[in-house]
């Protein structure tokens, strides 16, 4: 295997911004982050020799981990839809958790990084001081360590881990990288340059009152949507309160400090942009872009996590079930935060309709692994839905259909039939204005993504689905999560919050109200 010098660019997440003063380093995976096993199969693809890592025995490091919780969980025989809707109903508006579950102090979460721990952090095999935000990987240093991988050196199984450290003091940024949290030597083989983003470290946020555990009471309420679209303004409003947020955010980067002019600059262009966006739909009335709520959404909400955390000094973190290290199980929540010491996972949804995902179940099997607070920030108008991923069947038609492997096969195969009709009508219509794409994708989430015990996940769900969350509806899966805590089964809560995710204006009085707030 040849290697050459490696250039390494390092960037701060959405920006050019080069980092001086810090150095790029490699530690050797831990052990319990690298079970796995040798690759003899001759049919794949891999290198020869080549370490591969096995998922399942990865995993067995967090099942044993969580295995007085999950004994906890069983006492409590949540297992149907029906027995969770009933306990639920039976919380009186006052209760309390039954108990304090203190929180385990995890050897690796998504929010403590053991290689960079202050025991840890100078146990590196190498590193590279950043030049003009270059960190140069020399050849001999990798093929010095495929090498010792490949004479099956104790702690040398082919995989590098890469983490910024910084030269002098307290760093300003995550060790971890955005993305490519860890290496297989021979992805580093015949190139000579490799781009790392890192970002800000993780806000932390001191205000207790809005993220506290809600009662039943108030959480009951949160369930339900407010007002409806109609009530609050439809889409002439919206249109309004996104060009105001917009305006907002387009102030508020350029009042922004800790990030350098130049970009700066590029991020009021950019802002600039989307403002004139708004103002079109305003004149125009075309369809609003789903990205453009989307983003909006998440702009407001970030504003409870600090004044100035917003997008570009983001908390976004690629989250995966095995350590950070390879594997397809992979989601990137809106934010990570830790709101009054504790992690949390915020997921942001600007939407009317909201059913359980494969990507919000899966942040709920994260939440519980990691024992990680889980809030959810939606609009006063998002209707949480009771069927399950927003299929036209009702749950108890769901539950029948999957017992039925042929039925299932019949039902997927229809599914296709209909996306394929509705992509050759779209391509018949001359007027591309007129080519609403969306519609192909709305037949997908409009019928059943099937799931069952017996025959296993499939489809767009696979990997993603937890055990716990068969058959359930979004409002199922939350109200579970509630009694998991409430019953003193976990330590982790569910938070539910509805705010108006298009009018960014609206949370200057908390401002006002509280400047804890306002730490970044």
């Amino acid at each position: 295997m040849e290697f050459n010098d490696v250039k390494f660019k390092i960037k701060e997440f959405e920006s050019v911004d080069i980092i001086s003063g810090y150095s790029l380093a490699f530690y050797l995976p831990k052990e319990e982050h690298m079970i796995g096993e040798e690759n003899k199969n001759k049919n794949q693809k891999t290198k020869k020799d080549e370490y591969r890592i096995n998922k399942s025995k990865s995993l067995e490091y967090i099942q044993t981990i969580n295995e007085e919780k999950e004994k906890e969980i069983e006492k409590l025989k949540l297992q149907s839809n029906e027995k969770i809707n009933e306990e639920f109903d039976k919380l009186k508006d006052d209760a309390l958790p039954a108990k304090g579950y203190k929180r385990k102090d995890y050897e690796y979460d998504v929010f403590y990084d053991i290689y960079t721990s202050d025991d840890n952090i100078k146990n590196h095999i190498r590193s590279f001081s950043i030049d003009n935000g270059v960190a140069t990987v020399t050849k001999d240093f990798l093929k010095e360590f495929y090498e010792k991988s490949f004479k099956n050196e104790s702690g040398y199984k082919w995989c590098l881990i890469p983490r910024l450290i910084c030269d002098k003091g307290e760093s300003s940024f995550d060790p971890v990288p955005i993305l490519n949290s860890s290496f297989v030597i021979s992805e580093l083989s015949n190139i000579k340059q490799k781009t790392l983003t890192f970002q800000r470290k993780i806000a932390n946020v001191e205000h207790p009152s809005h993220f506290a555990l809600q009662s039943p009471k108030v959480f009951k309420s949160m369930l339900e949507n407010e007002q409806s679209f109609a009530s609050y303004g439809g889409k002439e409003k919206q249109i309004k309160d996104l060009l105001k947020s917009a305006q907002h955010k387009l102030e508020t980067i350029k009042k922004a400090d800790g990030i350098s002019e130049e970009t700066k600059e590029d991020l009021q262009e950019k802002q600039k942009e989307e403002v004139e966006k708004c103002k079109e739909l305003k004149n125009n009335k075309k369809k609003i872009s789903p990205k453009l709520i989307g983003d909006t959404g998440e702009y407001v909400a970030s504003l409870l996590f600090g004044k100035r955390s917003t997008r570009y000094l983001s908390n976004q973190r690629k989250l995966d079930a095995n350590f950070n290290i390879h594997s397809f199980n992979h989601t990137i929540p809106d934010f990570l935060v830790n709101i009054n010491g504790i992690p949390s996972l915020v997921e942001v949804k600007n939407v009317q309709v909201q059913s359980l995902t494969e990507q919000i179940s899966f942040e709920l099997k994260l939440a519980r692994e990691y024992e990680l607070d889980y809030i959810f920030v939606c609009n006063h108008y998002t209707h949480l839905t009771e069927n399950v991923t927003g299929s036209v069947l009702t749950r108890e038609e769901h539950e029948k259909l999957a017992l039925d492997g042929k039925k299932v096969g019949e039902f997927n195969k229809e599914t296709k039939r209909l996306k394929k009709t509705k992509v050759v009508e779209i391509l018949n219509e001359k007027d591309k204005d007129k080519q609403n794409w969306s519609e192909v994708s709305n037949i997908q989430t409009s019928r059943l993504r099937i799931f069952s015990e017996k025959g296993g996940d499939c489809d767009a769900r696979s990997g993603f689905i937890y055990h716990r969350h068969l058959h359930r509806s979004i409002k199922t899966a939350f109200k579970e999560i509630y009694l998991h805590h409430i019953k003193g089964a976990t330590p982790n809560k569910i938070v539910i919050k509805r705010l108006n995710l298009n009018n960014a204006e609206e949370l200057e009085e908390v401002f006002n109200e509280n400047k804890n707030l306002q730490k970044s």
